[in-house]
């Protein structure tokens, strides 16, 4: 693509972006909510797959109506993401933290801390909130498909203060190992199925690939490490999670605690949680499935269970 087009598409998108994020923060926040909505009624491939996970793995009542309040919540989300001043400026209007003082006590030890995080709540508004609380973390990121979705992204990043070091970087093992020996923070998102170094753990039930790359190198550097959740309550108020994780697990210990940890929450705030990736397209065998056949094999799984499920019902 042309350079002057794409840095054109760039700059139309950022001035898009820029004029939502002048409404105010609830309206721009429920005006999310309704976009979202709506497109969790379009019937997308993405869509699809979001509902037979929540079907195969999740199994509540009624899965389409979970499905929408997904979607729902991940407009929410952004339109939220798009300006977290607000936020940020007014800590107390839209924050609880109450496991500050033992996250401030980690911090002091200077050893590095390793926080294992989710798509989760708005994962974005605990990152900009941190950063502000003067936390010195360094967030590890995947560059967005598209070059001008990424470059909004790293411009609302940016101005929110928070620094993020994208996998593809081929420095960002050294980045990772030197942030964490100067006693800093490394966040990562491990909830997904994602072309790294990954052990299959348990969640919901199901062996599902996870990151574990990160976990070495926090060994390697002596660090600490914590999960670390933000969840929306009904109030409207974010409320931010941190609880450290045991000393001296083995990798595969710490991944399985996460995993358990944030499956609970979940199952707690189900519609929060990004379903829309395909978190268990690595099957048993390893094979990691394309998006065609990760499909069918969702639907032939939710055939089964459905098979069974009507099996107990007639027994």
């Amino acid at each position: 693509m042309n350079w002057g087009v794409l840095k054109l598409r760039n700059w139309i998108l950022w001035s898009l972006v820029y004029l939502l994020g002048r409404i105010p923060f609830r309206l721009r926040s429920r005006l999310g909510t309704g976009i979202g909505f709506l497109a969790g009624l379009v019937p997308t491939k993405d869509r699809q797959i979001a509902e037979l996970q929540i079907q195969c793995f999740l199994r509540p009542k009624n899965p389409s109506q979970l499905v929408r309040r997904v979607y729902a919540h991940l407009g929410q989300s952004f339109f939220e993401f798009i300006n977290l001043r607000p936020l940020i400026d007014n800590p107390d209007k839209y924050i609880d933290f109450p496991s500050w003082p033992e996250t401030e006590r980690l911090l002091s030890e200077k050893r590095g801390m390793i926080a294992l995080t989710a798509h989760l709540g708005n994962w974005e508004a605990m990152g900009a909130y941190l950063a502000n609380k003067q936390v010195p973390f360094l967030a590890i990121g995947k560059q967005a498909r598209k070059p001008s979705f990424h470059f909004v992204l790293l411009k609302l990043r940016d101005s929110f203060g928070f620094r993020t070091l994208w996998r593809a970087n081929k420095k960002a093992v050294a980045e990772i190992l030197s942030t964490l020996r100067s006693g800093q923070v490394v966040a990562a998102l491990i909830d997904q199925d994602t072309r790294v170094s990954s052990i299959p753990i348990p969640f919901f039930g199901t062996p599902a690939n996870t990151p574990a790359t990160i976990l070495e190198l926090g060994k390697k550097a002596n660090a600490l490490f914590v999960t670390a959740f933000v969840i929306k309550k009904k109030s409207g108020r974010f409320e931010v999670v941190v609880k450290e994780l045991p000393k001296n697990l083995s990798t595969q210990e710490i991944l399985i605690e996460y995993n358990r940890r944030l499956e609970e929450t979940i199952r707690a705030y189900p519609e929060q949680w990004a379903w829309v990736h395909k978190r268990w397209r690595t099957i048993a065998s390893g094979e990691r499935l394309g998006g065609k056949e990760y499909l069918k094999y969702l639907k032939d799984k939710e055939k089964i269970i459905r098979q069974e499920s009507n099996a107990n019902r007639s027994s």
